[in-house]
This record gives structure tokens, sequence and C-alpha cells, in this order.
């Protein structure tokens, strides 16, 4: 998926750019059913000095991942119709305009659609002894997911120096469900049903004002944020039955932050947030930071807070439950209430006459979480999710990142070890900090001659335990550790520019180590059913092509 930064000002007074992406999905590609296409086209314009707009069109189709399934038409009941993964086409638009004055305002408009296709593996054959014929059916359905956001943004000076920043949007979205009968013979759908299955409104504004004390070693912040959220959903078995339930969480938040330059070298930073809501008692966050700049460039920063975070409305009031699904908030949630300590140690170092930088990195942490909110496995048999309080979650972690450059050479690379652990029903463990090795490394090397960049990225991740219930031989549950086993990802590009840079073309190869499926014992299984084997992670290894063309005059 493409991910374009939205730009509020260019240099010329028209800018068109058309946009094209073609991608494998594994080895599975053609022009009609089979892999990913992606269409986009974008338009700014400078109005005048004070005013610009642009506006963006995006379309993304996925047309899902067969694997050794074998589609829809399939017409067998040998558990092969559908797909692995399934088809997937989203359409987004999005619209800016933006002034920049005696005061700086702009206002974002983005319009999502997305249809999400599941094809039954189960086929009923139908077969009539009289003709000795089949006339094979299926249940299949479509999901369709809409949004749209309303951004408004002010921002600039007063009283001489302090400066404000306030925005405000709407934002309304809905999800609906239809569900029919499939002729997979005749290619024809019939018995159609079709329900809204979830629909939410959210207010949100957030406001902050800064320096209005002046105070040369005191910079003052004050601000709020208000997040209103007005929906319904469906609790049901299955998307077509019950009656709707409406549900409200409204949350506001005010906050405030002092930095103070005790010295050129030593500041300190405190911050303290209120937070209330309509369905719980009032919170207190605060933290408190010290940062230190040495005389040999190490710089030093150390942070201790409170970290408490009250449920969100997913959490609370989802209810998602389909053939594949089942997926359920819980209104008795409590708020987490956690503390926090991080140390973080780092310097720049300039090299063969500021030629090159490296920037070097250390950080520690520990998080202490009373009441984590985590989805959990509530049924194994239909297999039923539900968001739930873990007693007490730990984690602590060391990590060091590198980032150096030379000319035309970057590299970013970073190791880090993470230890969890999980307190559930108020038992203990002996070995309870599971541990968890992660390393990455991003390469760049342009080659200016030839407009040409070449691009390396690499991510592994080390073996991952987790404890999961399990149901012994006597129907008792018990825990036990699991493991997900290591797995890496590597993706590699080469990005060739043409024409004085207008024309942009890109090829890639992502997954290159081909990650379909990890082995796994950290999933849930019963006495009569073992966990899972394989967790599916990728779809294997894929190629791409970006073909872009900036129209600029």
């Amino acid at each position: 998926m493409i991910n374009i930064i939205t730009k509020k000002s260019s240099e010329n007074n028209w800018e068109i750019t058309p946009y094209i992406q073609e991608e494998t999905i594994g080895n599975e590609y053609n022009l009609t059913n089979q892999g990913r296409h992606i269409q986009s086209v974008k338009v700014g314009k400078n109005i005048n000095e004070n005013w610009y707009a642009n506006a963006m069109f995006t379309r993304n189709n996925f047309n899902g991942f067969f694997n050794e399934q074998l589609g829809k038409n399939h017409p067998l009941n040998d558990g092969l119709r559908g797909h692995e993964w399934l088809h997937k086409l989203q359409n987004n638009i999005k619209a800016l305009v933006n002034y920049r004055g005696k005061f700086n305002f702009f206002y974002k408009f983005e319009y999502f659609d997305e249809q999400v296709n599941r094809y039954s593996r189960q086929v009923r054959t139908n077969f009539n002894p009289a003709t000795q014929t089949t006339n094979p059916t299926a249940s299949d359905g479509y999901f369709f997911s809409e949004r749209f956001i309303h951004h408004v943004n002010f921002n600039g000076k007063a009283f001489q120096q302090a400066s404000y920043d306030v925005s405000l949007s709407f934002q309304q979205q809905r999800r609906d469900v239809e569900m029919f009968n499939y002729r997979i013979l005749d290619r024809e759908r019939f018995n159609i049903e079709k329900n809204e299955f979830e629909s939410r409104r959210v207010f949100f504004s957030r406001g902050t004002l800064n320096n209005f004390i002046p105070w040369e070693k005191v910079k003052l912040q004050t601000g709020y944020e208000i997040n209103l959220i007005d929906g319904f959903a469906s609790p049901m078995s299955n998307p077509l039955g019950g009656e709707q339930i409406n549900r409200r969480l409204d949350a506001y938040d005010f906050f405030t932050t002092a930095e103070i330059r005790a010295t050129k070298r030593l500041s300190f930073r405190h911050g303290a947030r209120l937070m209330l809501t309509n369905q719980f008692d009032p919170l207190i966050a605060a933290s408190f930071t010290t940062k230190y700049l040495f005389t040999n460039g190490w710089e030093i920063r150390g942070i201790l807070g409170t970290a408490p975070r009250v449920p969100n409305y997913d959490e609370l009031y989802t209810f998602f439950v389909d053939s594949n699904h089942d997926v359920r908030g819980n209104e008795n949630l409590s708020p987490e209430i956690g503390t926090s300590a991080f140390v973080h140690l780092k310097r720049k170092f300039w090299l063969n006459a500021d030629n090159s930088r490296w920037q070097v990195k250390f950080s520690s942490w520990y998080i202490r979480v009373k009441d984590r909110i985590e989805l959990t496995v509530i049924n194994d048999m239909p297999l039923q999710y539900q968001f739930n309080n873990i007693d007490l979650f730990r984690t602590w972690g060391i990590e060091n990142s590198h980032s150096f450059q030379h000319n035309n050479f970057n590299l970013n690379a970073g190791i880090s070890v993470q230890g969890v652990s999980q307190q559930l029903d108020s038992r203990d463990f002996d070995d309870d900090f599971l541990y968890r090795l992660q390393a990455n490394t991003n390469i760049n090397y342009r080659i200016p001659k030839w407009s040409t960049t070449f691009s390396l990225f690499y991510n592994y991740n080390g073996p991952q335990f987790q404890f999961v219930q399990r149901q012994n031989e006597e129907g008792e549950t018990e825990l036990v550790r699991g493991k997900l086993e290591s797995f890496a990802w590597f993706d590699a590009s080469i990005r060739k520019q043409f024409l004085d840079r207008k024309l942009d073309i890109t090829l890639g190869a992502r997954n290159l180590m081909n990650i379909r499926r990890v082995n796994t014992t950290a999933t849930e299984g019963g006495a009569h059913s073992d966990a899972s084997r394989s967790l599916l992670l990728g779809y294997g290894r894929s190629f791409f092509l970006c073909i872009q063309y900036n129209f600029n005059f």
C-alpha cells in the first residue's frame, strides 16, 4: 500500500502526479483476478501566495491469495473453494485546502470504502437422484466498510509570543454485511440479505497553548483533548439477526507540561494529565523527564511516569461474529493502571571532515501494568475471543540502534531484547519472564550519476514465548508455555528516475525469505483438539513495479 505524505504547499503552480503499482501475491499474478493492482492520481494547485489545494484518489485491488484454494467457482465439497487470504477492494479520496497568512488554517477531507469478499469452503452438492446431476451452492458474504473524516486546524501566534494550535474533526463510519447463497455452476446469487451491523460517529478536538508566560528558562504548555463516540452494534450470533444496541463513550482530557532549563546542559520536563470519561472514575497521569548534555557530546534522558489508560470503544463494545470470527468487547473491563521508566543515551559523531555522520543510541525500559487489556481466547470450540484484563503485565528490555550516513550511503540498524511477564488469575509462574530478540537493518545507496537508489530492508524476529491455556485429558484447564518459531522479513528495491526526475520507476521484491506459515505451539488447544501447528503470517515471495510521473508546471 502506498503512503503519500500530505503536502500543504508546492513550489509549482500545478502538480499532477499519476501513479500505478502492479504486484504479485506470492507467485500469483494476472490482469484480472490475481495479484495486487493500485492506481492513484494526485492534483495540487497553488491558488495564490496564501492558498494551496490538492486532491488525491487511490484504488487498491487486492485479489486475495489462492495458494492451494481454487476460488469462488470451485464446485466440489473438498475444502478447496475460496481463498487463503480474502479478496479486498479499497477506494480512498483525500482533499486539502491550506491557508498561510497572519494565521494558518487547513481543512482536510477523507473518504474511504472497502469491500472484503468471503467465499465459504463448504459446498452443498444438492445431488438430484432423478437426474443424476448436482447443483452446488455455498453461503458467502460481502463485508463493507465506509468512513469519512472532516478535519479543521487553526494555528498561529497570540499575544505576540504565545502560540496556539486547535484541531476539530468529525468522523463517521459504518460496516455493512451482505449475506447470500451462491449457485456455483450458474454464477448466480440468491437469498440476498443486507444489514448494517456497526456504525459510529466520532467528534474529536485538541487544543494547545504554548509559551504564554514570558519566562526565558521555563516553557509552559497547556491543552485539552475531547473524544466523543456515539455508535451502535448488533449483539448477535450472526450478522443478520438481533437488535441494535446504542453505546456512547465520552472522554475529556486536560494536560499541562513545563520544561525548565536549569543550565545550558541540564533541563527538566514535568507533565500531568487529567482523564475524565462518562464510564469510569477520573484518572491522573504524571511524568517527569530529565535531560543532561555531557561535554563530550553524549546526551542522557530519563523518564519516569504513571501510565493509566481507560478502555477504548472497541475494547468495550465490539461484537463481530460470522462463520470465521467471534470477537467480543467486554463492558466489565477495568482501566489499566501502569508505571514506566525509560533511559536513553545517545551521541552523534562527525567523521571525515563532516562528510560522515554516525549516531548511536542505547535505550532501556521497564513497564508495569495492572489490569492490562488484551484480546484473549474464552472458548476453544468454537473459537471465541474477548477483551479481558490481565492481572499483572510486566516488560523490560534493552535496545541498541545505529544510524550511519556517508555521502550517498545510509545505514540504520538496531537490535533489542525484550522480556515479558504475565500474571493471570492471581497465579504466579516460576519462569515468568519470557524473552524475545529482534533485529533490523535498513540500507540505502544512491548513485547520483544514474539517478538510481538501491534499498534493502531486513527484520529478524527471534522465538517468541507466551503462556497459553490448554485442557488436559482430565478436562482441567492448565497454563503452559507456547513458542512461536523465529522468522525474518527481507525486502529489496531499485528506484530509477528519468526525464529530469519527472518519471520515477521502482522495481522491488517483498518477503524474499518466502515466509508463509511459522511453526508455533503458542495457540490455544483442547484435550480433543490440538493447537495449531503453524501460524499464517505471509503469502510468500512477491514482486512489484511502481511507476510515477510528475507533471509540474
